[in-house]
């Protein structure tokens, strides 16, 4: 088999075309794959599949089917560049717990975890792979994230995207809260220094404080 007609290696405009050849009753199935490069049996699978145009088929995935149909991947796709835009770009758990979200609503079938309520590794890598446009970054220390991301422009376009929203809803300062969540260590991880040589089963115990506040001062209780 010539390099040009191997399984999905061929050129989709030129399939299209040859589809629309043997529809229209121009040439056979030999003579049209010779003439534009296509695979024969590829060919005449299209041909007869007359519920769909040239253009989707071509289109069509090869292997086995994905759990989000591609509507579904794509919107999940943009919602993670638009996330990412206003400075909340979503990570790894929080991809793989959308992705089950999706199939628990639209009654997919699907083999995610149902314990945790997320996709597994697999999905995710191959998902990743799918959209290149999603690029997952390490974090990095406090200090150097801090000095790279707190620019004038970053800062400037945050407050772009607060205002607009603020301005939406269009709530007094004091019915406007920040919120955030820090974790307390009470038990020291077995690779951190250790006080009086002792540790509970050689773990962190790490509990957490949700803290908020509005413009003029009022606090919410942690």
């Amino acid at each position: 088999m010539s390099p040009n007609t191997e399984r999905k290696n061929w050129i989709k405009e030129a399939m299209c075309r040859a589809v629309r050849v043997v529809r229209s009753g121009g040439t056979g199935y030999l003579r049209t794959s010779k003439y534009f490069s296509v695979p024969r049996g590829t060919l005449d699978r299209y041909v007869k599949d007359i519920s769909r145009s040239p253009e989707k088929l071509v289109n069509i995935h090869l292997g086995r089917r994905t759990v989000l149909p591609s509507e579904l991947e794509n919107k999940l796709v943009k919602y993670c560049i638009i996330m990412d835009r206003r400075c909340y770009g979503p990570i790894r758990q929080d991809i793989k717990r959308m992705a089950f979200q999706l199939a628990i609503r639209y009654v997919l079938k699907h083999t995610f975890n149902q314990l945790k309520s997320e996709d597994g590794k697999k999905w995710l890598r191959t998902f990743l792979k799918r959209n290149p446009v999603i690029s997952m970054r390490t974090p990095e220390g406090i200090s150097a994230a801090r000095v790279i991301g707190f620019i004038s422009e970053t800062v400037a376009r945050l407050f772009d995207i607060n205002g607009s929203e603020l301005r939406k809803v269009n709530h007094p300062d004091h019915r406007i809260f920040g919120v955030d969540e820090t974790g307390i260590t009470t038990v020291q991880h077995r690779h951190s220094s250790q006080h009086e040589g002792k540790e509970r089963n050689g773990f962190a115990n790490v509990d957490s404080v949700v803290a908020g506040m509005n413009a003029i001062g009022t606090y919410v209780l942690p």
